[in-house]
């Protein structure tokens, strides 16, 4: 008997993966279960079982994260990585409000060093909770030379800037 296969390739930097698929991978999809919406049970009201359910689900969806988010660092670290953190001065909790301030940023400083409103540069970003509650965000980015702490000051108005390059791990 003889098994078709489908795959998708990404090659990139040092690293080449290859996943395989025994059925085609449907695109456009619809879900077959009726329009109904069944209602979300929280987590402190599932059965045991439901919360092991639950609690084996987003460990999976973890590491599957973890590994996509090395999978880009590796692909896209360079020697002109640097490791960027933005905070709020004031303590700003609304994670729509920072967004919306944290884009603006970004094209902001796309636009400075590549001069094009085009979205060209190239990061990895999260934003963290400080203890006291405010929003900051720590950014990977990628193939950028040095930007000078006073130019970065004046592109983030909102609070302080950390810039630091990352060196590549030196090999024995």
């Amino acid at each position: 008997m003889c098994i078709k296969f489908y795959n998708t390739k990404i090659i990139q930097s040092s690293i080449t993966e290859i996943y395989e698929y025994d059925e085609l991978i449907a695109y456009n999809f619809t879900n077959p279960i009726t329009v109904e919406k069944s209602e979300r049970i929280t987590f402190e009201n599932a059965t045991p079982e439901m919360k092991r359910e639950r609690i084996a689900r987003m460990k999976t969806r973890y590491l599957n994260e973890r590994w996509e988010i090395s999978r880009l660092i590796d692909v896209n670290f360079d020697n002109q990585t640097s490791f960027l953190t933005l905070t709020f001065k004031e303590n700003i909790q609304d994670i729509t409000s920072c967004n919306y301030e944290f884009m603006k940023f970004i094209k902001r400083l796309n636009y400075k060093i590549y001069k094009t409103k085009k979205a060209t540069l190239k990061y990895l970003a999260v934003w963290e909770l400080q203890k006291r509650g405010a929003i900051h965000y720590h950014i990977l980015l990628f193939s950028i030379s040095k930007i000078p702490y006073t130019e970065l000051s004046k592109l983030w108005k909102f609070g302080s800037v950390n810039i630091k390059k990352v060196d590549l791990p030196r090999h024995s």
